[in-house]
């Protein structure tokens, strides 16, 4: 529906036409009368024939004041929709980016985010007859809770003549965090961490490095997957984070 403002303004200009023609009408007829010709009292009185010819010329000048009028109200109408058509077009838009923010603004506020703690070399213990083992832990420093799926692990020996080995397991674990809670302890072991690896490792002539890639999700199914690489400290005993393979090679190589 159109506005008042709008209404308002289609019939001025009806009006301004319709009073435009009528003034340039007068004026045809004013032009075409002549001055000099007198008519009688009596013949004044009586009332005049209009022809044919008049009619039409009559229908014909109403009928283009109608349609220039029919025309600017035209010209009106569209204007005033393409004006409405923008402004629907920038509320949209604004209504679309305020909520790409609100799903972002949600999906922040419940991000889980996993990371490996506890993560240890543990000694190989002859009265169980334990391997040589790694142990690690989950713990979920994120807002929202976190779904792990899956644990791989890859475990790499690297010794003094850079001869490499690689293996890769999984951890069994699968399961729910909630925020700012660990998982249980869990244990890994491989074959090529054996008693005789362990010597060489606490001893400093081979290289160990452990990379983790867990699967996991949130709360709204969208699915994460992170990457933590790790090198074992012969100085410190511990683990460390390694941010690259260049970084593996060093370490290796420094050894």
């Amino acid at each position: 529906m159109l506005r008042r403002r709008q209404v308002v303004t289609i019939a001025l200009l009806g009006c301004l036409v319709m009073g435009l023609g009528w003034i340039d009408r007068s004026w045809q007829e004013g032009s075409s009368a002549n001055p000099n010709q007198r008519v009688s009292y009596k013949t004044a009185d009586k009332p005049t024939k209009i022809g044919a010819d008049e009619r039409i010329a009559d229908y014909t000048w109403w009928l283009a004041v109608l349609t220039g009028a029919l025309v600017i109200v035209s010209i009106s109408q569209g204007f005033f929709l393409l004006r409405a058509d923008k402004t629907a077009r920038m509320t949209a838009a604004a209504a679309l980016k305020s909520a790409e923010t609100a799903e972002k603004d949600l999906l922040a506020s419940h991000q889980p985010l996993v990371t490996i703690s506890n993560l240890e070399l543990c000694e190989p213990n002859s009265r169980d007859e334990e391997r040589t083992h790694i142990s690690f832990r989950l713990r979920n420093s994120g807002k929202g809770l976190a779904i792990v799926h899956q644990i791989g692990v890859t475990i790499q020996t690297v010794d003094r003549n850079q001869q490499q080995r690689a293996r890769f397991t999984s951890a069994k674990w699968t399961g729910a965090i909630e925020s700012g809670e660990s998982s249980d302890e869990n244990r890994l072991t491989s074959e090529i961490l054996g008693a005789n690896e362990w010597n060489l490792i606490r001893g400093g002539q081979m290289a160990l490095f452990v990379t983790f890639e867990i699967i996991g999700q949130d709360i709204f199914k969208n699915r994460t997957r992170q990457i933590f690489p790790f090198v074992y400290n012969t100085r410190g005993w511990r683990f460390e984070r390694s941010p690259s393979q260049w970084t593996q090679e060093q370490e290796s190589r420094s050894e």
